[in-house]
């Protein structure tokens, strides 16, 4: 299936599901669809590269060079300084504006992959691969790219839209149970903020659900919100749900827990502060609750509520001590709230 991005920037997404044989067998055309690129530089981290980096680059054998640049993996490599290595490593192989950048892999290597693009000779071209049901659902759409400071997750990034967005769903068959749980984290986001019939499909379970259709209901979900608000400054921050406390979450545990597990955290956090509020109806937390424990997620948090709006204060959403938070009128449709910071404390 395709699903076309009217941004800036317009692209397509491509959403296939090859046999494990044949991993990204329609790659190769779809890279050429785009542009007839003689130079490729694919980054990715070293889990992946181990996995999947063979199937991508017999996919690319059309191009004059291809050259791998892969990092350690894990949340806490998403820095300056593993972009400032990516643009040594492109600047030594002569990579020049007309060259293309693959980002291979989850959030991670898609958001550093994507700012490199953004920020090296003033912008190249890139195409997002992702290998992760939350890369596939989420990340790799939407053109959100950067890396985090110790102050916070995020903090430094472009919105800069890749030229395509290639998805094999084969990979997925090839996740743990934790990298599957991860992107169900973003997936109940989008059923809680837009399309309540994804929580059918979530409650059948992963392995007795279309992972095709889970995806397409997302990415259409999200490029409603690209198309109508691709700078992030109105109706796209429904896309945040969650995930001011979420990430708060994440830096509390010092990275060590999945993205997905800490949005779910943030998403129930924020609703219960909503409903003691009177911001929100009483029972939506609940209903939080019960769906994310029936995909395996934990839902309680070792941290306090004010110990993690501290870490939020940081938050790149942050506009003269005001902050937007999405909160719900109902499962399956958002509302936005602006707010003073200090009101989010309880």
């Amino acid at each position: 299936m395709m699903i076309d991005i009217k941004a800036s920037s317009p692209y397509k997404i491509l959403i296939e599901k090859n046999n494990k044989d044949d991993i990204f067998n329609g790659l190769s055309d779809f890279v050429r669809s785009v542009n007839n690129y003689k130079n490729i530089a694919v980054i990715t981290d070293d889990t992946v590269k181990k996995l999947y980096a063979e199937n991508l680059l017999a996919q690319l054998k059309f191009a004059k060079k291809v050259a791998v640049f892969d990092f350690k993996h894990g949340e806490r490599q998403k820095t300056l300084k593993t972009v400032n290595n990516i643009y040594d490593f492109l600047s030594k192989n002569y990579f020049d504006r007309n060259s293309l950048i693959i980002a291979l892999g989850g959030g991670v290597a898609g958001d550093i992959a994507g700012f490199s693009a953004a920020t090296f000779l003033r912008g190249i071209d890139y195409i997002q691969v992702p290998t992760t049901l939350l890369a596939a659902v989420d990340s790799s759409v939407g053109g959100k790219t950067g890396v985090d400071l110790k102050t916070g997750k995020n903090l430094v990034g472009a919105i800069y839209q890749p030229k395509g967005v290639y998805i094999d769903a084969a990979v997925l068959d090839t996740l743990d149970s934790k990298q599957i749980l991860c992107g169900m984290g973003e997936v109940i986001k989008y059923g809680a903020i837009k399309n309540s019939s994804l929580f059918n499909d979530i409650e059948k379970g992963y392995g007795n659900s279309d992972i095709l259709k889970i995806i397409e209901k997302c990415l259409l979900i999200k490029k409603e919100f690209v198309e109508n608000d691709e700078k992030d400054t109105g109706i796209r921050q429904a896309l945040n749900f969650g995930h001011t406390l979420g990430h708060a979450v994440e830096k509390a545990f010092k990275f060590k827990v999945p993205h997905g597990q800490c949005v779910v955290i943030g998403m129930i956090l924020i609703s219960k502060w909503a409903e003691n509020k009177g911001l929100m109806n009483k029972g939506i937390s609940e209903e939080l609750v019960r769906i994310s424990e029936s995909c395996g997620f934990q839902t309680a948090c070792p941290f306090s509520h004010n110990e993690l709006v501290d870490i939020a204060l940081r938050d790149k959403k942050v506009r003269d001590n005001f902050i937007t938070v999405v909160l719900l009128e109902k499962l399956g449709q958002y509302k936005l709230f602006k707010t003073e910071l200090n009101s989010l404390y309880i």
